[in-house]
């Protein structure tokens, strides 16, 4: 029986997450990874980062779920703390669409034309490999055997701490920009009752984007964006992340201002919604004294858009728990501790507990709104899902993840543990958004404990996982060895 511990994290960061989990075992080392890293205002991040850097600066595995703001604005902030990743697990997208596709959803928010700049860059950098070698998450799929040969890490920890089946797949597709890692390979831990497991969805460019950003005045800033398509040094990125902002600070010439009308087609229906807007967005785009920006216009037709919410789709999500796929090691019990958060837990008492009940879950962004969403998402981790007590809520609580009635969500937790802990990293504060919305609040206060973990210091969350050590068992399996 191979005793583990694991620690992991919920740092108070408000809207937005920042998660560590940290897997330590007796005879192959530890494994650290960090999901997201993003929110809040840069003076708190840089706080909780410099204390997150106290004790060891080199990490196995930084996750990122999704390239909103409130994801990834302290990545650059980690990095310039001498944090540095071994490997980036990103979900996997084609770069250069999705960060045409981020612009355009960001320009539509209250975020300035510099900070939509930095998120853009940040992004472009994180595909890029500036903060460690890549790894695309890319949709369940068949598994194919890895090529060892391509493993340029001398003493990685992966290679101590996962099985060769999952190291290997691991090598072939780490790279500078990376290559697909099929989500359907987790990350089963060698001689341990442990698994990492992520999640991603196929995702795809949307043709209205495709057609957004075939309008003739945006041809500039779109030339700047493609950029990402080749690596850049640091000088390069900096002067990227000026280039866009220029480019969004433009103004549209009035002359060109017919050319958002044919966005509709050339026979557009006459009921449809747009007309007018785009009718009166033209005109002000030709009269309109000062003129519109290009960020101005982008978030106009980002409002008007009728195919673009599928946005959460690219959302990545990451299990951390007990391995109950295969015949590998022994299956254990384990016995849990809360250091910080003990509020969170309503009613029920850990002391004296041991079950296997300790999965945690990260969503991100994931959007469960429909069935087929819904069902993709408990098939893939079927085996995982029960095995729960700790689910993450996607979108900071936002009641936008599920459908109105709340059915979808419902469905979800009937599949989790017994009284599971929800855990909303937002800021209910925050002037426009709100979270975590109360229909969400409600409906997993009916079914287990629910807790906040926003800008308070007070709502830091800590808890650690063991294994429990059963004397008995161990002295019938000696004597088994010792006969046999």
């Amino acid at each position: 029986m191979a005793f583990f511990q694991v620690d992991r994290t919920q740092f108070p960061i408000g809207q937005g997450g920042f998660h560590s989990t940290v897997v330590d075992t007796l005879h192959h080392g530890r494994l650290s990874m960090v999901v997201d890293c993003g929110g809040s205002d840069a003076t708190h991040r840089r706080r909780l980062i410099e204390t997150f850097a106290q004790r060891g600066r080199q990490h196995d595995i930084l996750a990122i779920s999704h390239f909103d703001e409130d994801h990834i604005n302290g990545v650059e902030a980690l990095h310039a703390a001498g944090i540095k990743f071994k490997t980036v697990f990103l979900p996997h997208v084609k770069a250069e669409d999705y960060l045409l596709w981020m612009t355009l959803r960001i320009s539509a928010g209250e975020v300035s034309v510099n900070e939509l700049a930095r998120m853009v860059q940040t992004a472009g950098r994180l595909y890029g490999g500036d903060f460690g070698p890549v790894v695309l998450v890319g949709p369940p799929g068949p598994l194919t055997p890895g090529d060892p040969g391509r493993d340029p890490s001398a003493g990685d920890n992966l290679k101590e701490l996962l099985t060769d089946d999952a190291y290997q797949a691991v090598m072939s597709a780490r790279g500078p920009h990376g290559r697909i890692f099929s989500c359907s390979q987790s990350l089963t831990f060698k001689d341990i009752d442990w698994l990492f497991r992520f999640y991603s969805r196929e995702w795809a460019y949307p043709d209205e984007v495709r057609k957004i950003w075939e309008l003739p005045f945006l041809a500039k800033l779109k030339a700047v964006v493609d950029r990402t398509k080749h690596s850049m040094p640091p000088n390069g990125w900096a002067s990227f992340a000026t280039d866009l902002e220029t480019e969004l600070s433009s103004k549209v010439p009035p002359s060109e201002a017919g050319y958002v009308k044919g966005l509709l087609g050339r026979s557009p229906s006459k009921g449809d919604p747009r007309a007018k807007p785009l009718q009166k967005l033209a005109r002000d785009i030709q009269f309109k004294s000062g003129g519109l920006s290009c960020k101005n216009v982008l978030s106009q037709l980002y409002s008007l858009s009728e195919s673009l919410q599928n946005y959460n789709d690219a959302s990545m999500c990451v299990y951390s728990g007990p391995a109950e796929r295969g015949i590998g090691a022994r299956r254990e019990l384990f016995s849990r501790s809360v250091q910080s958060g003990h509020w969170a837990l309503r009613s029920q008492k850990l002391d004296g507990i041991s079950n296997r009940e300790v999965g945690w879950i990260s969503t991100g962004d994931a959007d469960f709104s429909t069935l087929e969403k819904l069902h993709d998402f408990l098939w893939h981790y079927h085996a995982e899902i029960a095995l729960t007590s700790v689910f993450v809520l996607p979108h900071h609580g936002s009641r936008m993840s599920y459908d109105p009635n709340m059915d979808r969500l419902r469905e979800l937790i009937a599949n989790l543990s017994d009284r599971p802990l929800f855990i909303a990293p937002a800021n209910p504060e925050h002037k426009k958004y709100r979270h975590p919305h109360w229909p969400v609040e409600s409906t997993c206060r009916k079914a287990g404990d629910f807790y906040v973990v926003d800008q308070d210091l007070a709502s830091f969350y800590r808890e650690s996982v063991k294994t429990v050590r059963n004397l008995t068992g161990l002295m019938i399996l000696e004597r088994r060895y010792l006969l046999g």
